[in-house]
C-alpha cells in the first residue's frame, strides 16, 4: 500500500478484517525492514489497528496507519496469507 494522508473506510474494513482473520497466526516479533524491529508485534498490531479505527479520517494518523499496512504487506511477504 502506498502511503496516503487518508484511507477509505472500506481500505480500512479490508486491513481491519485481515488481521482479525489472522490474529492467532501472527508471530510474536516483526522486523518490518533494516532498520524497524517490533519486539511485541501482536500487542503493536493491536494499538495500531485501535489508531486505525478512531482516527482513519485524520490525516495526522495517516503515517501510523500506513506502518499497519506495512506490517501487513511484510507479512503477507513472509508467507501468511
Amino acid at each position: 500500500m502506498e502511503y496516503k494522508k487518508t484511507y477509505t473506510a472500506e481500505e480500512l474494513r479490508e486491513l481491519i478484517h485481515w488481521f482479525e482473520a489472522h490474529k492467532e497466526q501472527l508471530p510474536e516479533t516483526l522486523r518490518l525492514d533494516k532498520s524497524t524491529f517490533i519486539p511485541n508485534f501482536r500487542l503493536t498490531s493491536e494499538y495500531y489497528i485501535s489508531i486505525a479505527r478512531k482516527h482513519y479520517a485524520n490525516p495526522t494518523y495517516g503515517a501510523q496507519i500506513w506502518m499497519l499496512f506495512r506490517m501487513r504487506d511484510r507479512l503477507q511477504e513472509e508467507g501468511m496469507e
